[in-house]
């Protein structure tokens, strides 16, 4: 929720070039699309071969997320393995949503905080096949240790049912929840909770420097 929004008077006519300039330097495979009275930004592409043929594959089998002339928004990242092994890289979920804040931060502008007033979230986790979730993006001494200390306390990290994350209702963030956890009530810091993935390292105990993760 929020007061007018800069970007709310020119929702319909906005110019991406921004956004799109954003896109090709991080994934030429992209879209935007206006869907009703939302935008649909879309990056990466998911293949079905069937022979030599690519079909289509099912609707929302893909990731996007769509802004709204409110400001709110919702998204979907879709975890993918090969059907020889059961291992999903999560790295991928944090790249993605990463993709996503900065889009989101470049149509809603450096004063969108002064328009803030709450948001409600939720995120949920849709398991269709177990699987065994991996941080890919690691180096390989760094993952082969840290996996070898996971697996020597918890045993093999494996996901085979779905989740959501509060169990009910949803998680208020406005302007109190940063002076709980005391984070900076800045625009940046406000966009970057808004898109914090908290299925991001799911499966893991163990922290892991941030360092190791960029």
């Amino acid at each position: 929720m929020s007061r007018d929004l800069e970007f709310q008077n020119s929702f319909l006519t906005y110019d991406f070039c921004n956004v799109v300039s954003y896109l090709k330097g991080i994934n030429n495979l992209y879209s935007i699309s206006r869907i009703g009275n939302a935008y649909q930004f879309c990056v990466g592409q998911l293949k079905n071969q069937d022979g030599e043929i690519a079909v289509g594959l099912n609707a929302g089998i893909g990731n996007f997320m769509d802004i709204f002339c409110d400001g709110s928004m919702r998204m979907r990242v879709v975890y993918v393995t090969d059907a020889t092994n059961d291992i999903v890289d999560i790295s991928h979920v944090i790249a993605v949503c990463k993709y996503f804040q900065k889009v989101y931060s470049i149509i809603v502008g450096s004063t969108f905080i002064e328009s803030f007033i709450y948001a409600q979230k939720y995120e949920e986790l849709h398991t269709i096949k177990q699987f065994k979730p991996r941080l890919k993006q690691l180096a390989p001494e760094i993952l082969h240790s840290y996996e070898s200390k996971q697996k020597r306390k918890y045993g093999e990290s494996l996901i085979i049912d779905s989740n959501r994350i509060p169990c009910s209702g949803y998680i208020q963030i406005d302007k109190r929840y940063f002076e709980e956890y005391s984070i900076a009530y800045t625009n940046d810091e406000l966009i970057k909770e808004l898109f914090y993935p908290d299925y991001g390292f799911m499966g893991y105990f163990e922290l892991i420097n941030a360092e190791q993760t960029n």
